[in-house]
């Protein structure tokens, strides 16, 4: 439904044929800057992006350009994987990705507030003393967020190595 030069999300995600979580989590991990006021109609209180709200025809050319790599990005994001798949998609080390998912791994296991005890939930497989390894498979989460996670730790790394 287009609504003067607007149209929602939902109808967007339609015609791409992906979640309504998957373009939120498209935005965060390759840090695209909306300007909301001027994109959307009625940015709601959380700042995500609802299937209701109303965005400008810009932005939603924006979001088609992108269609094949949202596409791409979810099947990442939904899929087991590993962390040498992690390392073969985003051409990163296999190394600096279990470096970065083990001190990450908040992710990957709760503690029962009753128990005080850890536990793996359901989007890990095969991790060795809560520990994750190689041959550990991981899932809900994108490579390219975890791209994008370490990136940051290295260039906040080397500003810190910089500035004391």
């Amino acid at each position: 439904m287009k609504i003067n030069g607007m149209t929602t999300i939902k109808e967007i995600r339609s015609k791409i044929g992906v979640y309504n979580k998957t373009i939120n989590n498209y935005i965060t991990a390759f840090d695209i800057h909306i300007q909301k006021d001027f994109y959307v109609d009625a940015p709601n209180y959380f700042g995500d992006f609802r299937d209701y709200q109303t965005v400008s025809i810009e932005f939603a050319n924006l979001l088609y350009s992108q269609n094949k790599k949202m596409v791409e990005f979810e099947k990442d994001y939904y899929k087991w994987k590993t962390p040498k798949e992690i390392s073969i998609t985003t051409g990163l080390d296999l190394k600096r990705i279990l470096l970065h998912l083990n001190s990450n791994k908040r992710h990957f296991i709760e503690t029962d507030l009753n128990t005080h005890k850890e536990k793996v939930i359901d989007n890990v497989t095969g991790m060795r003393n809560n520990k994750i390894d190689d041959s550990t498979k991981i899932k809900n989460i994108s490579s390219y967020k975890i791209m994008r996670d370490i990136h940051r730790e290295e260039r906040n790394n080397a500003i810190q190595n910089i500035i004391t």
